[in-house]
């Protein structure tokens, strides 16, 4: 009898640990979601930016800058 009992509630703790990890990794993914989320919005704004940048430069003059490779075509 002192067996099972002791086996119930072992288990009855495995379960509560078990509930504790599934909390734990719900909480991470929901982080994970958000950090993903926010990297998306990050590489938008930044391509937005970017697309601004391109926009307002001057088409003559000293100051105009392009990175080399980005007048030709990607397979040359």
């Amino acid at each position: 009898m002192k067996a099972i009992q002791d086996l119930g509630s072992k288990l009855g703790q495995l379960s509560k640990n078990q509930q504790a990890i599934e909390t734990r990794l719900r909480s991470m993914a929901k982080q994970l979601d958000a950090i993903d989320a926010n990297t998306v919005a990050g590489a938008v704004w930044l391509s937005h930016w970017a697309y601004c940048i391109v926009m307002n430069m001057p088409l003559d003059g000293p100051n105009l800058f392009w990175p080399q490779g980005m007048k030709e075509p990607h397979w040359k």
